[in-house]
C-alpha cells in the first residue's frame, strides 16, 4: 500500500479527533494527542455539530495551511490505545 498523501493524513488526523471526541474526550487531550492545538479542536468539533464527520473534509483543491503544531515524527498522528478504549483513558 502507498504511503498516504498530505491531504490524506490530514484527514485521517481529524478522523481520530472525531473519534476521541465522540468516545468523551476532553478537546485539550485530543489536542493533545493529535498534536494539534486546541483552537484547531474546537474548530473540528464545531464543523462536526455542523454538518457531521463529513464536513472535515477538505474540499478539492483547498489548500492545508501551515501547521505549527506537530506531533511526533513531524506528521501530527499520534495514536497512543487502541479503538476499544479511548486513548483519554488510557493517559490518567
Amino acid at each position: 500500500m502507498p504511503p498516504l498523501t498530505r491531504p490524506q493524513t490530514v484527514e485521517a488526523r481529524r478522523r481520530r479527533a472525531a473519534e476521541l471526541l465522540e468516545q468523551g474526550c476532553s478537546q485539550a487531550e485530543v489536542a493533545r494527542m493529535a498534536g494539534v492545538s486546541p483552537e484547531s479542536v474546537r474548530r473540528w468539533k464545531r464543523q462536526i455539530e455542523r454538518g457531521g464527520t463529513a464536513a472535515l473534509r477538505r474540499a478539492r483543491g483547498q489548500r492545508a495551511p501551515a501547521q505549527a503544531h506537530r506531533g511526533p515524527g513531524g506528521t501530527g498522528a499520534h495514536r497512543p490505545g487502541s479503538a476499544a478504549e479511548p486513548a483519554c483513558a488510557l493517559a490518567g
